[in-house]
């Protein structure tokens, strides 16, 4: 994951970052950092689910459901509510596979 200097745009590749923004955005590509990642926060893969529902301040979202993402938006825990959800047709899932195909 390439991320934007001074900014928090995240990319799939150098080349995307560095078209970002209309170009301004701009990734080094020999910075490493190594980010400690909490294992309790590990959402996962499709094909390795390891957390799925999640509750926030009163709101309800689902990873790997097939519950529309609404990105904390609503407090339903079911499709009912969640019908002016951007993205209407997608799950977290849905969009987290477009942006690794390079889609979103």
């Amino acid at each position: 994951m390439y991320v934007a200097e001074w900014k928090h745009a995240n990319y799939r590749s150098l080349s995307a970052c560095d078209a970002g923004a209309f170009g301004t955005d701009h990734c080094e590509e020999f910075l490493l950092e190594i980010l400690g990642i909490a294992p309790e926060r590990n959402l996962g893969s499709p094909d390795v689910p390891l957390i799925d529902e999640v509750l926030h301040e009163g709101n309800h979202e689902f990873y790997w459901s097939p519950i529309r993402f609404c990105g904390w938006q609503v407090d339903s825990p079911t499709n009912t509510g969640r019908t002016a959800c951007p993205g209407l047709d997608s799950t977290y899932g849905a969009y987290l596979g477009r942006w690794m195909d390079g889609t979103l």
